[in-house]
């Protein structure tokens, strides 16, 4: 059973070049560094002399970028025994493709997640890119204006466009909810055949086993991660502390078989402005398959391609497909 309280909503964001923009091949690195330092300009109130640091603030708790991008817990929120850190509620997802130039005109299409509490600070995240446009992104600082954002239903693929350039933002419902999450179970749960699913990991999946980065994906370590991320999402940032039984599904999973097919460790770092060094950002790609006695853990295997696994998912890190 999957918690009740947790649902998201899902962005596509429509960026028109105005001047040559160039990035990396993993654009997702660009996107979340460059937003990141725009939206903490545009929400924090203290003045420009202030060393603006989050951890020495008073209003952390209640401010949009600390509860968002440095992990303070909300106003209300306890600490969770057993978390060192909490998740981001919100996983950039950038276009997979390798292109790193885009010229005037082109279109860079990218979406947003957002979770729980993070869904009404949409024009926060909206207002951080249309400043980013003006300032530029990339190596010489693309210029760029947002063309468009829709809401899109991931269950159907379906789009609402809810802004478009110089027009004002349009109300939208359409984010994920727990009943809309079972519909797509009973989906899944009907296509599986044979006991058997095909997970195909498409970004670098950083996942960690015993303390350390496993180069590995058997399925006890994929359900952990799985099971701590989507307790976390719920606990800190639904309202809901999910209360399953743990250790019984890790148990079960253990007896669930797996089969490589292509997977590989890809390397890619990024640079911290922040941290002024590079840092690893690598992770397993490729597809593996599992077999056993999977339909206890379609929930939560659906719930990993909506909002991701591991490591580094704001910047788009851990996302994977389901195949038959």
């Amino acid at each position: 059973m999957i918690p009740e309280a947790l649902h998201f909503a899902q962005y596509r964001f429509m960026l028109r070049a105005t001047t040559t923009i160039q990035l990396s091949f993993y654009k997702g690195s660009a996107l979340r560094g460059a937003f990141g330092s725009v939206f903490k300009r545009m929400v924090c109130f203290q003045p420009v002399d202030h060393p603006r640091e989050c951890d020495v603030c008073s209003l952390r708790r209640e401010c949009p970028y600390g509860t968002t991008f440095e992990n303070a817990l909300a106003v209300g929120v306890e600490p969770l025994p057993g978390y060192a850190g909490i998740p981001h509620p919100f996983v950039l997802r950038p276009p997979l493709d390798r292109r790193r130039v885009y010229f005037e005109g082109d279109l860079l299409i990218f979406d947003l997640i957002l979770v729980g509490r993070a869904i009404p600070m949409f024009p926060h995240f909206l207002s951080s890119f249309l400043e980013l446009g003006k300032i530029g992104l990339g190596r010489r600082r693309g210029k760029f204006v947002v063309d468009s954002v829709f809401g899109v239903e991931p269950r159907t693929g379906k789009t609402t466009l809810i802004y478009a350039e110089g027009r004002s933002v349009q109300d939208w419902d359409g984010g994920v909810t727990f009943g809309e999450i079972q519909c797509a179970v009973d989906e899944l749960r009907e296509r599986l055949k044979e006991n058997r699913i095909c997970v195909e990991f498409v970004t670098p999946t950083r996942l960690i086993s015993g303390g350390t980065l496993s180069n590995t994906v058997n399925f006890s370590v994929l359900l952990r991660s799985l099971l701590r991320r989507i307790s976390g999402l719920c606990y800190f940032h639904c309202h809901e502390r999910w209360d399953a039984d743990f250790a019984g599904l890790v148990r079960q999973a253990d007896e669930v078989a797996s089969q490589p097919i292509s997977l590989r460790w890809a390397d890619w770092e990024r640079y911290s402005s922040r941290q002024k060094k590079r840092l690893p950002m690598g992770g397993v790609i490729g597809k593996i398959e599992y077999y056993g006695d999977l339909d206890l853990f379609l929930p939560y295997l659906l719930l990993g391609t909506w909002l991701h696994v591991g490591k580094a998912t704001t910047f788009g890190n851990g996302r994977y497909l389901l195949t038959n």
